[in-house]
């Protein structure tokens, strides 16, 4: 199963996410390890979170306790089986209602920048292809 960046952004503009929002999240998920992209799927399909708990945290628990949009939830998961110290203290810094895009993404890009790690940014006319 794929998502086009066209399903994609039609999905995602009906949750009130602007384009840049869009783009930057379906860059995040093309990012995301074969698992993670799964979940996306079966989300953006079924409607329903994957069940598996990473460092003590699921899905449902950062949507229906935390606050952050399902999308946003599935991209902090993946960030926590690659990266738990960095994901872990974004998530204790950046309240969930930011939304996702250009807010957070010159946030951590101000704190990579910092650390010495490069930014790349994407480019406005990159041809997005299918997630998986």
């Amino acid at each position: 199963m794929r998502i086009s960046f066209k399903e994609f952004h039609r999905f995602l503009s009906e949750d009130d996410y602007t384009d840049k929002e869009i783009r930057h999240l379906f860059h995040a998920v093309k990012a995301m390890d074969q698992e993670s992209r799964r979940w996306v799927l079966r989300w953006f399909n079924q409607g329903s979170y994957p069940d598996q708990e990473i460092e003590g945290v699921t899905a449902k628990y950062l949507v229906e306790t935390c606050g952050y949009r399902p999308l946003n939830a599935l991209i902090i998961l993946d960030w926590l089986k690659a990266d738990p110290q960095a994901a872990k203290y974004f998530v204790l810094k950046i309240p969930s209602t930011i939304p996702p895009g250009e807010a957070i993404g010159e946030e951590i890009e101000k704190i990579m920048e910092a650390e010495g790690i490069p930014v790349q940014k994407a480019e406005e006319e990159e041809e997005l292809g299918d997630i998986l």
